[in-house]
């Protein structure tokens, strides 16, 4: 384990303690460092194996020091050193995106040991599904057909690509601020609701033909294909939009 280990605590007995821990973790004792408060480490260039803070960070730390923290070690494991308060520890874990926390009086070895090995899995799970989620938003933004996800409860567009929007000619920002409703003729909304609140058996759908308008006015026939995702913990559809050359 050769990048460092970090313990934010300025109480210099609770950090030797902590680092007889991490050192019975098999963390070398040359690579654990006690740092006073979180703006020793932002715009660090290191990047540790894990950090350990205190719950102390609050009244040394401002709110954009801590925003600014929880963002550039998002992807680094963090462990809270807190009192026995979970509540609190728990609003704090959010604050700087830790995934666990450890009551300092109730810390023994195989605790302090289970919290690490959680932690350190857990992150990786996490950063494994976020390296996913990052590669198929690449597709989508890339794909050479105009594709949207909407938010199947009020319609609204909340993702769209770049070949939607040089298509369309929407900005994205206007993209975001319409519905699909809003690229439909409107003798073709009632015809709409009844194909997006119908039941479908399976997850994929050939939606068939469909007339859109563009930002421009002009009216266009596209087969739409759609299917449902869930897109950031919301019930939405992913829609693709093939263009149908005109007779």
């Amino acid at each position: 384990m050769n990048k460092p280990v970090w313990i934010i605590n300025s109480n210099y007995a609770e950090y030797a303690r902590l680092r007889k821990f991490a050192v019975a973790c098999n963390y070398s004792s040359d690579i654990i460092f006690q740092l006073e408060d979180i703006s020793a480490v932002i715009n660090s260039k290191q990047i540790p194996s894990i950090i350990f803070i205190s719950s102390n960070f609050e009244k040394t730390s401002t709110a954009k020091q801590c925003a600014a923290f929880k963002k550039q070690f998002a992807k680094i494991p963090v462990i809270l050193l807190c009192s026995d308060n979970e509540e609190q520890a728990t609003l704090q874990c959010d604050t700087i995106g830790a995934q666990d926390y450890l009551i300092k009086d109730e810390i023994t070895l195989p605790l302090f040991k289970k919290c690490v090995q959680y932690t350190t899995e857990r992150k990786k799970i996490l950063n494994e599904l976020q390296r996913s989620k990052d590669e198929y938003m690449t597709i989508f933004r890339d794909h050479p057909l105009p594709m949207w996800v909407y938010n199947m409860t009020d319609l609204a567009f909340v993702a769209v690509n770049r070949a939607a929007i040089f298509y369309y000619g929407y900005s994205e920002q206007e993209f975001l601020s319409m519905t699909i409703k809003d690229i439909r003729p409107k003798g073709d909304v009632p015809a709409l609701m009844n194909t997006v609140n119908r039941d479908y058996k399976s997850g994929f759908y050939d939606d068939n033909h469909w007339t859109h308008l563009k930002k421009d006015g002009e009216q266009i026939k596209v087969h739409i294909f759609s299917h449902k995702i869930d897109f950031d913990e919301v019930p939405c559809k992913m829609v693709t939009a093939v263009r149908v050359n005109n007779a």
